[in-house]
């Protein structure tokens, strides 16, 4: 019986050579990471994330051990990643979050580290070393990722997490697994971040679903990317059972969700439900986090506008098809522009600190023009951003496209409930999401074959990097 895709993992040398890019690249950033920590470098707003949220809220438990009280603390998200430091401060006499905190940055930085390394190792495992090294480093480079290896915050675990959980729904050829593991990992991506509890939804879909569809063996132009999603008519009754089967199996991450719930008052500790603290930045941050905004999804389709200019050239095949009517998609890329069009102009999209809408790329909405509070540069950048979506979706076969447009509206509609429409929650999934699309075109799709193309596809991933390191390196030295 086949459990995972069998062109996965069937080349032993495959595998090796993807372990290796993978642990120099964790060697590189364990190097970076180091050189940052102990540099004195302040950290800016990461540093007062680190003192004012995540270290207090360890030593609270620190001080509550071996019975914490989970009750309300000092943090919005689930309590699993400061319970763990906790423990692990306990060990070690305290000294962890007093003379060697840097020490303690350095260990919790190993879940991003961790992150980072399985981005190049699934990358590489279909594609040239180079090229996944040079697809990854926009990741890398990203401030609001990177900073997460220097600064104690629950982010890297999060990022872990969630990565582990898609993999599963994705790679996962047996509908048994796919519940089983898929469980156990939704469960860990929320004992971190309760607001995961979105991918519980992609496990019951990858169920549903099954099997992987494999590689075309027909030449690359006569590929076709066939039906946009699964027929209503293969939606047959074993798979209503495949999905509740995944159902049950991700209760526990409902359960353990709704008995936060229950000892908080709500969906997030006391504290940030009403402001009860003696500390004024928690205070500022409950306000800030209460409400929605529903300029999220704009916000979102702007910035994959920019990562997509990037990313477009990586799938330069399908976008050759495309012009040469070899497939028919160009209704979808029209679809995915109207779409972010309509996100953009549907609410309101201007700059407003009194709305959650300001800082980094809100910024091109107080120098563009504006009508009716709506920007015509977010709008701009939102249509090419659903086009360029678009053909993200069309260059992966069916089953994958299904899985990665349920993923990025599951974290959109998810992350639309908080009051701050701020980049730091856009730019990281932007990114990772045309990521996740560059390698299952790569590994599907014959026309994105990496080894047959040319190294100037790879200059919108450098064009990335650059620019992304530049404002890291700036924030860095900023702050």
């Amino acid at each position: 019986m086949t459990t995972w895709n069998s062109t996965r993992f069937g080349d032993p040398s495959r595998r090796v050579r993807a372990a290796t890019a993978a642990l120099a690249t964790a060697a590189v950033l364990l190097l970076l990471q180091a050189a940052t920590v102990f540099s004195g470098i302040d950290g800016g707003p990461k540093r007062i994330d680190q003192d004012e949220f995540h270290a207090k809220a360890i030593q609270r438990f620190v001080d509550g051990w071996p019975v914490p009280d989970i009750s309300d603390y000092e943090a919005t998200v689930a309590p699993a990643f400061h319970l763990a430091l906790a423990g692990i401060v306990h060990a070690t006499s305290d000294s962890l979050l007093n003379e060697n905190l840097d020490l303690l940055r350095m260990l919790q930085g190993s879940f991003m580290l961790a992150f980072f390394a399985l981005i190049v190792y699934e990358l590489a495992l279909v594609a040239p070393t180079r090229w996944a090294v040079v697809v990854a480093i926009p990741l890398v480079v990203d401030p609001y990722l990177f900073m997460n290896l220097a600064w104690v915050s629950p982010e890297g675990v999060g990022w872990l997490t969630l990565m582990l959980a898609l993999l599963v729904v994705i790679e996962c050829d047996n509908w048994r697994w796919t519940a089983a593991i898929g469980g156990v990992a939704v469960l860990a991506a929320v004992s971190v971040r309760q607001t995961n509890i979105w991918l519980a939804g992609l496990v019951w879909l990858g169920a549903w679903l099954g099997r992987n569809e494999r590689p075309p063996q027909h030449r690359p132009t006569e590929w076709s990317p066939g039906r946009l999603v699964p027929r209503l008519s293969e939606f047959e009754p074993r798979r209503v059972a495949r999905a509740s089967v995944a159902l049950v199996a991700t209760l526990p991450a409902f359960l353990l969700i709704a008995y936060l719930a229950d000892i908080w008052g709500g969906l997030v500790p006391p504290a940030f439900q009403t402001g009860n603290t003696t500390s004024p930045i928690q205070h500022h941050a409950a306000g800030e986090h209460t409400g929605g905004n529903l300029a999220f999804p704009a916000i979102m389709f702007a910035v994959c506008g920019l990562v997509g200019a990037c990313s477009l050239p990586l799938f330069a095949g399908t976008i050759r098809a495309l012009f040469n009517n070899r497939i028919n998609g160009r209704w979808l890329v029209a679809a995915g522009a109207a779409l972010g069009l309509a996100a953009a102009l549907l609410v309101e999209t201007s700059y407003s600190k009194d709305h959650g809408r300001w800082g980094s790329l809100w910024n091109i909405a107080r120098i563009g023009p504006v009508v009716a509070d709506r920007s015509f540069s977010i709008a701009a950048l939102a249509a090419f951003g659903g086009a360029a979506m678009s053909v993200a979706l069309l260059a992966v076969p069916r089953r994958a496209r299904l899985i990665l447009a349920s993923t990025w509206l599951g974290y959109v509609l998810t992350n639309s409930f908080n009051a701050l429409a701020w980049i730091r929650y856009v730019e990281p999934f932007a990114l990772f999401w045309f990521v996740l699309a560059v390698r299952a075109a790569w590994k599907y799709n014959p026309l994105e074959d990496p080894k047959t193309s040319t190294l100037l596809r790879l200059a919108g991933p450098v064009a990335l990097s650059l620019a992304l390191a530049g404002v890291t390196a700036f924030m860095l030295v900023r702050f």
